[in-house]
């Protein structure tokens, strides 16, 4: 009474480093880079503006606990609209915050 399994022959390729491989890994390198370079220097920017402790404090609980309340809106977009989608409109979200912020 054995059961038979039918297999369905994939292609493998045993290479890592393709073009989408390195494009995708270059931009989380950079959005992943930009995110840590804004966490330290963010207290340095409200100080500048003339903020004192307090300021810099609820302006980095802001920028964190944000993140926070966008992480289950995120998984659960992955799920519905895909890792395609909610990739493309992070990145161009992340570039319209910068492009808002430039002086």
């Amino acid at each position: 009474m054995g059961v038979t399994l039918l297999k369905e022959e994939l292609p493998v390729s045993n290479k890592i480093w393709t073009c989408d491989f390195i494009m995708i890994f270059l931009t989380n390198f950079f959005v992943f880079l930009s995110f840590q370079m804004t966490s330290p220097t963010l207290p340095l920017f409200v100080k500048q503006l003339g903020g004192n402790e307090r300021y810099i404090g609820l302006v980095a609980e802001n920028f964190l606990f944000s993140a926070l309340i966008v992480y289950p809106f995120t998984g659960q977009a992955l799920e519905t609209k895909g890792r395609r989608f909610v990739f493309l409109f992070g990145l161009a979200f992340l570039a319209l915050a910068i492009g808002l912020n430039l002086r």
